[in-house]
């Protein structure tokens, strides 16, 4: 059996090119760190042990009432501005060092706490989350004791009858960075393995929106009374409420009519519009509203979005300008690769790829997403043994799902005819199941979805209901289409050029002429699923697209494995279906309409009979959210998209 050792991993000057240089270092931030850090040899970062100690500093600082930063003894405040951008270009362990310097000051903490925040989403490691939400809860802790020390004295004896005491600006300051630990807390214990962390995510979701609500309260009673928030504060405010809109606009369908019930607002435009404001005044959370953005504009397009760049002007603006803040920022690249990838530049996605990779190389886990990124990317242009370096790298150096790593490395090397290669890898996912991580008790969606393959059409003993008849049939043959399947489900059909779908086109068709015939009804289902979505997204043979999907329709009764293709493929028709009746959907920053002809009513209808049972089926929460954000963009965000349809069902 093959160690993960065997394969050498690609250096990364051969997997990225060579490393950045001074070309690509901010000038700026070399000086500050030059007089601020003065060459303190600076840790790699980590969050593990980030304790918050402000006792052991006393830095003397007061709170500028005009700018809203705070004025540190030692430290001006173009040094301190700098400091805030470090971590965006490409200076992230400075950066933690940066604020670490400064920790009792509790903007600074809080600087520290979003870089924490980044870093535990980046790499979704459960003890990086557990650390980051136990560093916030010390920060808000500290924090709330300012919200109490600056808070206006009470109305007197008059009791009830008394006026409303009028908060002053620094009170709604450390009121809002209340607030915003409280909704960072909720979005780590969301992410959290543990079901109770998810119930004390959801508990503080609702904390979070009553802060930002008595907040909205006592800012209009201080512009009432002739006051005024700093700069810095209004942005914070800005921030809050469009993240808070925005995330819960994206909660299931269920949940969203619930919350809505309640109260809490989930209105995704307003969210957007808030966030924009946020990214345009220019301070200190700029750079995150940034990517709050570019995380919706981007990443949810084009992980979930058929084939619509709704947002991809906006998407572009906020790129554009955040790289002229902070030049050659990682972080910023890689929004501009997937971007360009988005809108089927894929060679111009590869070479910011690597170029994010390579201007933040000493940050593992925006290294290891590129690696990710590189390898679909390469899969996509039909570059099998470039992708399998991609895949390997991770397979030996990162932990989310190694069972995947090594399936998905098998599966392009045997697309790149290495079989005895493809086979080594394959033979390790027993192994690495085993070891896989486990979400309140049951193993990672991804990971199901390895196991399922390996025991279907790859292990060489026990049950094996797909293989064909007679003498064993080698792997190739047994794992029908494996790299179109792997492009189809993680979203690459929208993102791939005319050339390169008409390539998978091909591949399919070979195969249908070769091997349809003595194939089980799943591989024959997959077929026609993957043909149909092909020739819907090359939009000049919409007839052969649906007859495709019929097609699936027909055999779902005689499918045994691959229940999720049924439900996919009623997506998919409705999606044609919705394309064929309707005017272009809403472009970014109008608003959602109830579809503009009647046929809308088609194609919405269909998605709404999508689904099967919960749980019957793979991706059934990746095809839910799709769903959804079809709803939404057709103006019908609190449609219940989660309905119990079964896969037997007319």
């Amino acid at each position: 059996m093959e160690t993960l050792q065997q394969m050498p991993v690609e250096t990364p000057c051969a997997l990225y090119g060579p490393p950045s240089g001074d070309d690509l270092r901010d000038e700026d931030a070399e000086r500050m760190i030059r007089s601020v850090l003065k060459g303190v040899t600076v840790a790699p970062m980590s969050t593990r042990n980030c304790m918050l100690n402000p006792r052991q500093l006393n830095h003397q600082w007061t709170l500028n009432g005009t700018t809203g930063l705070p004025d540190i003894k030692g430290l001006s405040q173009e040094h301190l501005q700098i400091g805030f951008r470090l971590f965006f270009v490409n200076r992230h362990d400075e950066a933690l060092h940066f604020f670490e310097m400064f920790e009792n000051v509790p903007l600074m903490a809080m600087g520290k706490a979003a870089i924490m925040f980044v870093w535990s989403t980046m790499t979704l490691d459960d003890d990086d989350l557990k650390n980051t939400v136990a560093y916030i809860k010390e920060v808000e802790v500290v924090v709330d004791a300012l919200v109490k020390s600056t808070a206006p004295s009470g109305g007197g004896w008059l009791g009830v009858f008394a006026k409303t005491p009028v908060p002053t600006a620094t009170h709604l300051h450390y009121r809002i960075m209340s607030a915003e630990c409280t909704l960072l807390i909720s979005v780590m214990q969301l992410l959290r393995e543990s079901l109770m962390e998810k119930v004390k995510g959801a508990l503080n979701i609702r904390n979070a929106w009553h802060k930002y609500k008595a907040i909205k309260e006592q800012k209009e009673l201080l512009e009432g009374d002739g006051g005024a928030l700093d700069i810095e504060t209004v942005g914070a405010m800005h921030f809050g409420i469009g993240a808070f809109n925005l995330v819960s606009s994206l909660l299931p369908p269920k949940v969203l009519a619930l919350i809505s019930f309640l109260g809490f607002p989930c209105d995704r435009q307003l969210g957007l519009e808030e966030l924009e404001t946020a990214f345009n005044k220019g301070g200190v959370r700029s750079p995150i509203a940034s990517l709050a953005l570019l995380t919706h504009h981007v990443f949810l397009q084009a992980s979930f979005c058929h084939n619509d760049l709704v947002y991809a002007d906006a998407a572009e603006r906020v790129i554009r300008r955040s790289l002229e803040m902070c030049a050659n920022g990682g972080l910023f690249l890689l929004f501009n690769a997937r971007q360009l990838r988005l809108a089927k530049d894929i060679d111009g996605a590869i070479e910011h790829f690597k170029l994010a990779a390579r201007v933040q190389h000493k940050w593992i886990p925006l290294v290891h997403y590129c690696s990710y990124e590189l390898a679909y990317t390469h899969l996509y242009r039909f570059e099998y043994l470039q992708s399998a370096a991609h895949w390997n790298k991770l397979l030996v150096e990162n932990e989310w799902s190694k069972a995947y790593y090594a399936y998905a490395k098998g599966v392009v090397l045997l697309c790149g005819k290495k079989p005895a290669e493809a086979r080594a890898a394959f033979d390790l996912i027993p192994a690495l199941l085993s070891k896989s991580k486990k979400i309140n008790g049951r193993p990672l969606p991804v990971d199901r979805f390895v196991k399922r393959k390996y025991v279907n059409y790859i292990e060489e003993t026990g049950e094996q209901s797909l293989k064909r008849k007679g003498a064993r049939a080698s792997v190739a043959t047994r794992l029908p289409l494996a790299g179109i399947e792997m492009i189809y489900v993680w979203n690459g059909f929208p993102q791939m050029p005319r050339p390169l779908l008409n390539k998978c086109l091909d591949e399919v068709k070979a195969w249908r002429a070769t091997d349809f015939g003595s194939s089980s009804a799943d591989a024959q289902a997959m077929c026609w699923l993957f043909e149909g979505a092909l020739c819907s997204q090359l939009k000049d043979q919409d007839a052969r697209a649906e007859e495709c999907f019929t097609a699936v329709e027909a055999l779902r009764k005689k499918i045994k494995v691959e229940a999720w293709v049924v439900p996919y493929a009623r997506y998919e028709l409705g999606m044609l279906w919705l394309r064929q009746d309707t005017a272009p959907p809403p472009t970014a920053g109008t608003t959602p309409t109830h579809g503009t002809k009647a046929g809308t009513k088609r194609g919405l209808a269909k998605l709404r009979h999508v689904n099967a049972k919960k749980g019957d089926y793979a991706w059934d929460l990746q095809l839910s959210l799709r769903i959804h954000l079809v709803f939404h963009q057709y103006g019908h965000p609190y449609e219940d998209t989660m309905a119990a349809v079964s896969i037997d069902d007319e």
